[in-house]
């Protein structure tokens, strides 16, 4: 895997889009388990992955009797919900912008 594919793969990743997405639809050459492995290694998640991992995480919280377990639990929701938030927000300003140049 060259460093411009890589960049790629995490710029993607960064975007939202899924790592089987990624894998399809831009380096078919690839094996998935290298696109995984680069998204991961970037420290990114896809938000299909955010999504499941605040699911399990509140599913956790529901199981837990522990009151400082709950309280971490807690932190992790709130921090991957936030990660979610500024990487849609980040998607909607970069679409806002392609808009804004396709109509001049």
């Amino acid at each position: 895997m060259t460093k411009d594919e890589s960049k790629k793969i995490q710029q993607l990743a960064q975007e939202g889009k899924q790592t089987k997405r990624i894998f399809e639809d831009h380096f078919p050459h690839l094996s998935y388990g290298e696109v995984a492995t680069e998204v991961r290694d970037w420290g990114e998640r896809s938000s299909l992955g955010r999504m499941r991992m605040i699911t399990r995480r509140i599913n956790d919280l529901a199981a837990s009797n522990d009151a400082a377990e709950r309280a971490v639990i807690a932190k992790d929701v709130h921090k991957l919900t936030k990660e979610l938030y500024y990487n849609h927000k980040s998607s909607h300003d970069k679409l806002t912008k392609i808009r804004e140049a396709l109509e001049v």
